[in-house]
């Protein structure tokens, strides 16, 4: 799912779909991809069961499975926002911020 794809199903989806965000081990904070594993591309859902997710931006990181390289995260610096994630969310990249970025 490209960037424009993520963005619309976040408007499509609305309220009803809450941004999950990992920190990876660099420090970069990640948004896991938000469509569900099974609307991705076959062996998605596996994946997700083994604990490695796909970012917004494409990367691929082991989310709070034994030896992950990212853990969940609730508050972060805006800064710290992945570049990629935060161009993949387009117009919907507001709802990774606790207040609005400024344009």
């Amino acid at each position: 799912m490209t960037g424009r794809a993520i963005e619309a199903f976040l408007r499509e989806k609305g309220c009803g779909v809450e941004l999950e965000l990992v920190r990876s081990a660099s420090g970069k904070v990640h948004v896991v991809h938000p469509a569900e594993p099974e609307v991705e591309e076959p062996g998605a859902t596996i994946q997700w069961l083994l604990g490695q997710a796909r970012m917004a931006c494409g990367v691929k990181l082991r989310v709070a499975a034994v030896g992950g390289n990212a853990e969940g995260v609730e508050e972060f610096d805006d800064a710290d926002l992945c570049w990629g994630c935060h161009r993949a969310l387009g117009s919907q990249a507001h709802r990774a911020f606790e207040h609005p970025t400024p344009r």
